[in-house]
């Protein structure tokens, strides 16, 4: 049976699974089942992820561009928020918002929804340009890849004590800087070269706004981000 994270919007006492008595004031975050989903929404208590997000983020701006087929990807659930989806061989950012993925990557509409949040245009320090999660592992560059992968890395960077990103999700607010990061990374990987590696030449040799996420922040709990 699904879970749903929901948002109360009153003060709710329910019982959780254990059976204990829980407390939930408006703004606080919990997760339910389907049917107390609908009841909770009947009775107007609450707000779904995509009714919170959406009342603060405008989606139609927002798109994946998916190196692989689409299938993988939730359909119905993305349609919910407007985020468009797209098919694509090559790297590109045909949104303001573009999330570009590829398998093994999994996410769910909500995941999706929260990095687009991330990389909202604004003028404040957090106005983000790129969000991206950490290589399982925190492995830095000196550990990862050939050797021949490592010289460049350190000719072109200087140094390989740098962090790598897992670059099968990877959140782009289209700017000047992110559209040339991205046609660099597409121009090393069209001649062979190693993802993880291209990436860090392409983000560690320019000024762009990153925002760092854990290893294991898809499908983390939208009350704790």
């Amino acid at each position: 049976m699904a879970r749903h994270w929901v948002q109360a919007q009153t003060v709710i006492r329910r019982y959780d699974e254990g059976g204990a008595t829980k407390l939930y004031n408006p703004g606080a975050w919990f997760e339910v089942r389907n049917q107390e989903l609908l009841q909770l929404q009947a009775l107007g208590q609450i707000r779904t992820t995509a009714e919170a997000l959406k009342a603060t983020f405008d989606f139609s701006q927002c798109g994946i561009l998916w190196r692989g087929s689409l299938t993988s990807l939730d359909a119905p659930r993305l349609q919910e928020y407007g985020i468009a989806t797209e098919e694509s061989a090559t790297l590109a950012l045909p949104w303001k918002h573009t999330l570009l993925g590829h398998p093994p990557a999994v996410l769910t509409a909500q995941n999706i929804a929260l990095g687009f949040v991330r990389i909202e245009d604004g003028k404040d320090w957090d106005a983000w340009e790129m969000a991206a999660c950490l290589a399982d592992g925190l492995p830095l560059a000196q550990a990862h890849g050939s050797d021949a992968e490592k010289r460049r890395t350190l000719d072109v960077v200087g140094d390989l004590r740098i962090p790598l990103y897992n670059t099968t999700m990877l959140w782009v607010r289209r700017t000047d800087t992110t559209t040339a990061l991205i046609a660099d990374w597409e121009a090393e990987l069209n001649a062979g070269a190693d993802e993880r590696h291209a990436f860090a030449r392409a983000l560690y040799t320019r000024r762009v706004r990153m925002c760092t996420l854990p290893p294991n922040w898809v499908g983390a709990a939208p009350g704790t981000l």
